[in-house]
């Protein structure tokens, strides 16, 4: 009962706890339709005080966190936190993009004493699925165009935002038949998803060629086109419209100006188109009863040149030496298809 037995020392071997953190691999990409992804963050070994994180996107439009701060205690340590990454739609097409999400220690608010102070975890890349392409919306033409200047808009918008200026020309197909206005659309990253009108007029023609179509085209102004994400290559679709005709094949026939005597008295009217032929139309002109009068000229020839200036017939009086009364007789007006090449009717 008197003796004092040797002590007995004895190291204890560490297994490895030492000071490190633990990121999971991210769950998968975000979208910028705003479809999220996680991971995980756990220590490696309890710390002697709190753990503090903080945690940021390096490309806030293209991805943010959630939360922006972890902290680890003794209690704590080694549960699994997680950090969630919401995908950011920047409008651009800009395909997809990556981010990275940094893990730094707050050494301000950590108190751990066993080296996780000056430990760097691991960031995180997360890829951010683009969810928009360089494109045109044009809407459809409001109505048709009439040849009395009747007009019909249609408007045109970017589907993503450009990175540059997006300059389009703005054409008729036939400006006999329609005309544009403006003549140029410009769109920036300002002013990429409002509408801009364009406005076609209906253009009279004075041939009457029926209702006739023509198309507004739309063409990438390569010169004064700054954007890089594709819309210079793009070939905007072009926007047909009908242009009502307001003509119709016809002829205006004035009244006879007096009545022929037969004395020689003359009398006469006069004879134009209501539209303008595509070809020369070619009228004989008679007298029903030559004993009664005569006709000048025989034939009226109208053009393209000369279809709405008034052609005059003088008819003339024409004695027949009998006491027959007052005479009525016709001036015969007929189309000589043989000659006439017009084709409008």
């Amino acid at each position: 009962s008197s003796l004092d037995p040797d002590d007995v020392s004895v190291n204890n071997i560490d297994d490895s706890d030492t000071a490190g953190i633990t990121v999971s691999a991210i769950s998968g990409d975000t979208q910028e339709d705003g479809s999220s992804a996680v991971f995980t963050v756990v220590l490696t070994s309890e710390p002697t005080g709190n753990v503090v994180l903080d945690i940021s996107s390096i490309d806030t439009g293209e991805g943010t966190v959630s939360p922006a701060i972890l902290t680890f205690t003794t209690d704590n340590w080694n549960a699994n936190q997680t950090v969630t990454v919401t995908g950011v739609d920047d409008d651009v097409a800009d395909g997809n993009q990556s981010f990275t999400v940094q893990l730094t220690v707050d050494t301000d608010n950590t108190a751990d004493t066993t080296g996780y102070a000056a430990f760097d975890p691991d960031d995180v890349t997360v890829i951010n699925i683009d969810d928009e392409s360089a494109g045109f919306i044009i809407s459809e033409i409001s109505n048709d165009t009439v040849e009395d200047g009747t007009t019909a808009t249609f408007t045109v918008k970017l589907t993503s935002e450009p990175d540059g200026d997006v300059a389009l020309d703005v054409a008729s197909s036939d400006t006999g038949e329609g005309a544009v206005s403006p003549v140029s659309l410009t769109f920036t990253a300002d002013n990429w998803e409002a509408e801009q009108t364009v406005t076609a007029t209906g253009v009279d023609d004075d041939v009457a060629d029926d209702n006739q179509t023509f198309t507004v085209q739309l063409a990438i102004d390569t010169d004064n086109t700054t954007d890089t994400t594709g819309y210079a290559g793009l070939g905007p679709d072009d926007v047909e419209v009908i242009n009502i005709d307001d003509e119709s094949a016809g002829f205006i026939i004035s009244e006879i100006s007096n009545d022929t005597v037969e004395d020689g008295t003359t009398g006469s009217f006069t004879m134009k188109l209501t539209s303008e032929p595509n070809s020369d139309v070619v009228l004989d002109v008679a007298c029903s009863d030559t004993g009664e009068g005569t006709i000048l000229p025989a034939i009226l020839t109208f053009t393209a040149d000369n279809w709405e200036a008034e052609q005059t017939v003088t008819v003339t009086g024409v004695d027949d030496d009998v006491a027959d009364g007052n005479q009525s007789f016709t001036v015969q007006l007929t189309v000589d298809t043989d000659n006439t090449a017009d084709t409008t009717g």
